[in-house]
């Protein structure tokens, strides 16, 4: 069998532990990156829906005749 001094045995553990908060660490980033692609995903769609609004408002406004279509009334 295969004998481990303390120190050995304690360099072990250490590694063990990072590995585990690295883990740890990676999930925490996976769950923030999943969050953050939801939010620029939302953030796309309005920028998309304001831009549309943009394009509509600066529009040229077509040029109404200055007499009533014919089918209006006027007053006699």
């Amino acid at each position: 069998m295969n004998q481990q001094s303390p120190n050995e045995h304690d360099r072990i553990r250490a590694i063990e532990e990072e590995i585990g908060l690295t883990e740890l660490r990676t999930g925490q980033l996976d769950e923030m990156v999943r969050e953050l692609s939801g939010q620029v995903f939302d953030l796309a769609k309005r920028l998309e829906s304001l831009e549309r609004r943009f394009v509509e408002m600066t529009m040229p406004v077509e040029d109404t005749p200055d007499t009533p279509p014919p089918h209006s009334h006027r007053p006699l």
